[in-house]
C-alpha cells in the first residue's frame, strides 16, 4: 500500500481487450483492479470493440470531469486515443499491455504492470509533439513503403497470436520479393524532389518497432521531426539497414538519406500507390502529406 495518495483519484480507461503482453485480458484487469482500490482511485471502465472505437471512445469522454485518461493497449490503441483526445488538456496515461508499445517504452514506462501503474499514476504531465499524414495524428512516426505493406497485411488475429513475429514474418516474406516502391519525396508545397527511395520514414522519436534507433536521440534537440529514407531496394540491402539500424549506426550509410522536415513532407510513388502506417496502424496510401502539427498531448511521464 502506497501511503501517499496519487493526485490522479477519478479516470477513466480505455482498454483493448485483444492486447496483451503475455497476458490474457482477464488477468490484466484483475491486477489492474487491485492496484486501483490499494491507491483508491475511481474508474470508468470503457473496452475499445475494434478498429476506430477507442477514437470514439474518447471523443465521448471529453465531456466528462476526469483527473486522467487511462490507455491500457499498444501503440496503436493509444493513436486512435490521440486522434479522439487532441486538444483537450487532460493527460493521458499509457499502461504498456500491447504487441507494440513503443511510446511507453520511449518516455520510460515499463516493467511489470503494477510497475507501470505507479510510474503513471505517481507520473507527471508533459507536453508531446503530433505529427499529421493525410489527416491522421500520429505521436510516434508514419512510414511509407514495406513496412506500411507490413502492417496493411499483419491481421488482428496474428498479432493475438504471435505479437511482434507477426510483423517480423509479412516483414521477411515481402523484403524476398523484388520491391515494387519508387517514392519520391518533396516539399509539402514545391516541385523540386528532396530524395528518391524505396521506404520513407517520418518520425518524432528515436525508437523504431522497439529495436531499431532510426536516428541518434540527440538529433531530436536540433530538430523535432526527421525523414530517413532508404534506397536501396533487395532483400539484402534491408537486412544492411536492419542490423545496422540496431545501434543506429545506418544513418551513416552513402544509400541512407536523412532530412530535417520543416514545413512538411509530399511522398508520391510510381508506378503504384505505396501503403501508408502511423504508429502502427494503416492509413491508407499515397500520395501522402506528412508535416508537423501546432498540437501537443499531455502525455504522464514517470516523475522518477
Amino acid at each position: 500500500m502506497i501511503p501517499i495518495l496519487p493526485e490522479y483519484q477519478n479516470i477513466a480507461i480505455i482498454i483493448n481487450p485483444k492486447a496483451r503482453r503475455g497476458m490474457v485480458y482477464r488477468q490484466v484487469r484483475k491486477r489492474l483492479e487491485a492496484v486501483l482500490r490499494d491507491l483508491q482511485v475511481q474508474a470508468e471502465w470503457l473496452e475499445t470493440q475494434g478498429p476506430g472505437h477507442a477514437t470514439e471512445l474518447a471523443r465521448h469522454l471529453r465531456s466528462e470531469a476526469i483527473d486522467m485518461l487511462l490507455v491500457a493497449g499498444g501503440d496503436g490503441t493509444v493513436n486512435e486515443v490521440v486522434n479522439g483526445w487532441l486538444g483537450h488538456t487532460v493527460p493521458i496515461g499509457i499502461l504498456p499491455i500491447g504487441t507494440s508499445n513503443i511510446l511507453a517504452r520511449v518516455y520510460g514506462i515499463r516493467g511489470s504492470l503494477e510497475a507501470a501503474c505507479i510510474q503513471v499514476f505517481y507520473g507527471k504531465p508533459r507536453p508531446i509533439l503530433v505529427g499529421q499524414a493525410n489527416g491522421r495524428y500520429f505521436v510516434l512516426m508514419a512510414g511509407v513503403g514495406l513496412d506500411g505493406e507490413v502492417v496493411r497485411v499483419t491481421r488482428p488475429e496474428q498479432k493475438l497470436r504471435w505479437n511482434r513475429l507477426a510483423y517480423a514474418w509479412h516483414a521477411l516474406r515481402l523484403a524476398f520479393r523484388p520491391c515494387p516502391y519508387e517514392l519520391q519525396v518533396y516539399p509539402l508545397d514545391g516541385e523540386d524532389p528532396l530524395m528518391k527511395a524505396t521506404q520513407v520514414i517520418v518520425t518524432l522519436v528515436p525508437n523504431y518497432g522497439g529495436f531499431f534507433r532510426i536516428i541518434p536521440p540527440q538529433w531530436l534537440a536540433v530538430h523535432p521531426m526527421w525523414a530517413v529514407g532508404f534506397q536501396r531496394n533487395r532483400w539484402w540491402n534491408y537486412t544492411k539497414y536492419c542490423l545496422l539500424a540496431i545501434l543506429g549506426w545506418h544513418v551513416r550509410l552513402p544509400d541512407v538519406v536523412t532530412l530535417q522536415v520543416a514545413e512538411g513532407l509530399r511522398i508520391e510513388s510510381t508506378p503504384t500507390c505505396t501503403p501508408v502506417q502511423v504508429d502502427g496502424e494503416a492509413a491508407g496510401s499515397t500520395p501522402v502529406w506528412i508535416r508537423l502539427t501546432d498540437f501537443t498531448v499531455r502525455l504522464v511521464t514517470p516523475a522518477f
